[in-house]
């Protein structure tokens, strides 16, 4: 990427917190969303796939919610809090 670029917004609503964190590398492949979260998966050569997978569980267990979704020039995470 020419020029990098990650941001981090937060949102306050009447019942929840909202952490966004967004980047412009190109976002995830399609195929590869509904994988994203699965313990052992990885797209890496030498990587392990729990890096996901456990922020996914402790955010849950956090009685939260974590997601991804692709955006206009990259991906974008959101985790959402009940306030």
């Amino acid at each position: 990427i020419r020029n990098p670029k990650l941001t981090i917004k937060t949102y306050i609503k009447k019942d929840i917190v909202k952490i966004e964190i967004n980047d412009n590398a190109g976002g995830v492949k399609k195929d590869l969303l509904e994988k994203i979260f699965e313990p052992y998966f990885t797209t890496k050569d030498k990587g392990l796939g729990i890096g996901l997978y456990m922020s996914k569980i402790i955010i849950e267990k956090s009685d939260a919610k974590l997601e991804v979704q692709n955006i206009k020039d990259g991906a974008s995470f959101s985790i959402t809090f009940k306030k």
